[in-house]
């Protein structure tokens, strides 16, 4: 398998989304797993925060695929970048589909060594399957289809 490090833009938007969802009433996409991972004794972790354990595994994935550390420091790597997503409140279909899409780019990215044991990698691959549950269901198409 292969393995590359995802966008800053990539890691800076998923660590936005995680920290809204932990701030939430957000209950369809099932946070409680990714709530106690991105805890700390103040409430949950800041999107800086969060970015920097997103940012480490997928670091830890690409030294199991290739043995060779990573020469970039998390600091340089976001430097400069902002989250572009809206408030969840404000989130429409294409927005999470857009997350889905990242979130499922940067689980497949950090697929290599002891990733299952990870609790970042666990609660973020629960979260991916209820976040496409959860789009599938807002399609007009499964709206209308037939329930029988």
């Amino acid at each position: 398998m292969s393995c590359f490090v995802v966008s800053p833009r990539s890691i800076i938007d998923l660590a936005a989304f995680i920290n809204q969802i932990c701030r939430s009433e957000c209950y369809f996409v099932n946070p409680n797993g990714v709530r106690s991972v991105f805890a700390n004794k103040y409430g949950y972790d800041e999107p800086k925060e969060i970015a920097k354990k997103l940012y480490d595994l997928n670091i830890n994935a690409m030294y199991e695929c290739y043995k060779k550390p990573c020469v970039v420091d998390f600091e340089t790597f976001i430097n400069g970048f902002e989250s572009e997503i809206p408030c969840l409140s404000a989130f429409k279909l294409k927005d999470w589909c857009y997350i889905l899409k990242k979130m499922q780019c940067y689980i497949y990215q950090c697929s290599e060594g002891d990733y299952d044991k990870s609790h970042v990698y666990l609660a973020l691959s629960d979260m991916a399957r209820n976040l496409e549950t959860f789009i599938v269901g807002k399609l007009p198409e499964y709206q209308e289809a037939e329930w029988n």
